[in-house]
Formats: structure tokens, C-alpha cells, sequence
């Protein structure tokens, strides 16, 4: 089972703390984007909760972001 799909497009996403997070660790949207090889708007929307792009939260988990601002169940 996909664990990252099962909350809809975000729904639980806490992206005000997930931004809170990455400034914390000096990190930016478009930084992440570019280590991963999507858009900073991608990595944005899936921040919001509009999208739920595997890849950016599989990112962000590994950054160490925790799962309860990604609305993620934890693994």
C-alpha cells in the first residue's frame, strides 16, 4: 500500500510547518527541487497539499521532516 497516497492530495499536510522545518535547516523549495530533478512549483504544491508527488515527500521524509506535518503515516 502507498502509504504517501491515503490522505487524498494533502488533506492532513501542515505546509506552514513544513516551511518552518526546511528554514530551520536552511533549506528552500527551489533547492529541494533542484536535488531532486522536479519544479519548485511541484515541490510547492505538494507542500500546500494540492499535490501529493511521491518523490518530494519521499524527499522531504528523508530530510527528516516529520511525518506529522507531511500527513503521512510513519514507517
Amino acid at each position: 500500500m502507498n502509504e504517501l497516497a491515503g490522505v487524498g492530495a494533502g488533506r492532513f499536510r501542515r505546509p506552514y510547518l513544513i516551511r518552518e522545518y526546511l528554514a530551520k535547516k536552511n533549506l528552500s523549495m527551489s533547492l529541494i527541487s533542484r536535488d531532486i530533478g522536479v519544479s519548485a512549483t511541484l515541490v510547492g504544491e505538494t507542500i500546500k497539499g494540492t499535490k501529493n508527488n511521491k518523490r518530494v515527500l519521499n524527499h522531504l521524509k528523508k530530510i527528516g521532516c516529520p511525518s506529522e506535518f507531511l500527513g503521512v503515516a510513519k514507517k
